[in-house]
């Protein structure tokens, strides 16, 4: 019964001229593949991103069929490829993706003329830029954004990829990890195993997705000059810089249990800058008046700040929101070590 309202939405695909309603079917299609539909799921996607009557939607189908398909399945190569030539921009994008992740390394004498046609998009022109450095291990997006679309043409090294092309695209040396404390594999305190339990699930997300060039969902050691420069700062509790120093959180996503939204928690390397718009206005370069000097803000919701009162030793965890023309704060949670418990990834 399943596959025959599988054959019923795919007919219906193919016919649809209404945006939502495509975007809808499609969606409903790839979300129900598995081994015995995969053949017919994925025939229908590429036909849409073929020649789906809706043309926004045709980029939609093609990065679907990028995502579902397996790393190294060459027979999407040709499809990719057409895509990538057919002058469709809403498919184009996503194609470069799919074809480097059918045939890796191999991408590379054919995507990298693409980068000095002139009427080629720029964004399509960085994307391939990104999806090669990433599978050659090179860096050539150093120091550039990771979104494509926020590229500029500076921001191309035409000579360099040349030049590159010329010595038959050899494998780079990439990114080294960040830096890991070795108690996130071997925690000893009861702090540690925090630290470490937090660690095992940002790994698993890092497993799914990473690009060194740019690291995410990392806990890092931090620099001892992070740490010099907060100590001229501030005094602080021994549990907080104990968690600065082992386990700084570097571009992680968190919630927190009983907090709708994401949480940023801070780290060492920007601790400082994030006290920004709470205690320090950075326009006119001057402390606020009205915020207390004894609180910390250790992390935010969204803006709202989560503060340690650096008085304590062992503070509680105060919460305010924001925009409320002043700042109420509550404590929510009895120390930091409690504040952390509560994190989730």
């Amino acid at each position: 019964m399943d596959m025959d309202l599988i054959d019923k939405k795919i007919e219906m695909l193919e016919q649809i001229t209404d945006g939502v309603a495509a975007y809808n079917a499609i969606s409903y299609i790839a979300k129900r593949i598995n081994e015995e539909k995969r053949e017919k799921i994925m025939g229908a996607l590429m036909r849409y991103g073929d020649k789906g009557l809706v043309e926004f939607h045709r980029g939609f189908a093609v990065e679907r069929v990028a995502a579902l398909m397996k790393q190294g399945d060459i027979q999407y190569r040709d499809f990719f490829m057409s895509c990538i030539q057919s002058g469709d921009s809403s498919k184009v994008y996503w194609a470069i993706r799919g074809y480097v992740k059918a045939v890796g390394k191999a991408a590379c004498d054919a995507l990298t003329p693409f980068i000095f046609h002139d009427d080629f998009p720029l964004e399509c022109k960085a994307n391939i830029i990104l999806q090669l450095s990433k599978a050659t291990n090179n860096s050539f997006e150093q120091g550039k954004s990771l979104d494509p679309g926020l590229w500029k043409e500076s921001d191309i090294d035409y000579e360099a990829i040349r030049n590159w092309a010329e010595q038959g695209f050899p494998c780079g040396n990439g990114y080294a990890e960040p830096v890991r404390h070795v108690c996130l594999d071997f925690p000893e305190t009861a702090a540690e195993e925090v630290y470490a339990k937090i660690e095992k699930k940002l790994k698993l997300k890092r497993e799914k997705e990473q690009n060194l060039a740019c690291p995410t969902n990392w806990l890092v050691k931090a620099e001892l000059t992070d740490l010099e420069q907060i100590s001229q700062n501030w005094h602080l509790p021994e549990d907080y810089r104990d968690f600065l120093s082992k386990a700084s959180p570097l571009r992680a996503d968190f919630k927190l249990r009983g907090y709708h939204g994401p949480v940023t928690v801070y780290g060492a390397q920007n601790l400082i800058y994030y006290q920004r718009g709470y205690s320090y206005n950075p326009v006119e370069k001057k402390s606020i008046a009205s915020w207390n000097k004894d609180y910390l803000v250790i992390a935010d919701r969204e803006s709202d700040p989560f503060c340690i009162d650096l008085t304590l030793e062992k503070s509680p965890v105060y919460f305010a929101l924001h925009g409320m023309g002043k700042w109420e704060f509550s404590d929510v949670f009895g120390d930091f070590m409690d504040f952390m418990k509560h994190i989730t990834v």
